[in-house]
């Protein structure tokens, strides 16, 4: 899994805010890098918070780059579905995230990435619609 949050670094590296997004992905890779540790859970879900205010203000922006950095998460966040607690957030993360993608219209170099991001949480790779949140 770290390959492709690793391309979202060479993402980023083409950005105007490369600095923030660029943090972000850091972030991002630390928490995968730590699913076997016991703080695992807190690092992932602690992730928004480590990136700052300039990623939320990116994110409140609806900045491409930033939201699929947190479609991202949203698969690492995935990773945690067998916790009751948590089932389906990171789907929803990724459901919501490509949303607002959607809205935008393409990115160059985001279709394979947001592809490979729906995959994992079990969602049809080329559907970019919303599923229902039905009791599961």
């Amino acid at each position: 899994m770290t390959d492709p949050l690793r391309k979202l670094l060479s993402l980023a590296s083409k950005n105007s805010r490369v600095d923030v997004h660029k943090h972000a992905v850091e972030k991002l890779i630390v928490c995968f890098d730590r699913l076997t540790s016991v703080d695992a859970l807190g690092t992932i879900l602690g992730w928004p918070a480590l990136n700052g205010m300039d990623f939320l203000s990116l994110l409140e922006q609806r900045d491409r780059l930033a939201l699929l950095i947190t479609a991202h998460w949203g698969a690492v966040l995935h990773l945690t579905n067998h916790r009751w607690y948590l089932r389906n957030t990171g789907k929803r993360v990724v459901e919501a995230t490509t949303l607002q993608l959607q809205q935008q219209g393409p990115g160059e170099g985001y279709a394979e990435s947001l592809a490979w991001v729906r995959m994992r949480v079990g969602l049809d790779a080329d559907d970019r619609s919303p599923t229902s949140h039905g009791p599961s």
